[in-house]
């Protein structure tokens, strides 16, 4: 699988920019027979208008991801 994030400094949200380069990687998945998903936070309501304008819909799911890093003991 496939898994990559967009994040667009705050001084540039709603000038296209977030829209244009999630437009090209839903495109590369495509076009490769893979399935894009978009996650969210569900307070994230910018993220959520740009997800329903490339055509995602709300699927209903709602789950926890966890992200850690493993470091080593001392």
């Amino acid at each position: 699988g496939v898994a990559f994030a967009v994040n667009v400094d705050a001084r540039y949200q709603q000038r296209g920019w977030g829209k244009s380069v999630l437009a090209a990687m839903v495109q590369y998945v495509l076009e490769n027979g893979r399935t894009p998903l978009y996650f969210t936070a569900a307070e994230n309501n910018n993220s959520k208008r740009l997800a329903r304008s490339l055509g995602f819909i709300d699927s209903g799911l709602r789950a926890v991801m966890l992200q850690a890093v493993l470091r080593p003991r001392p």
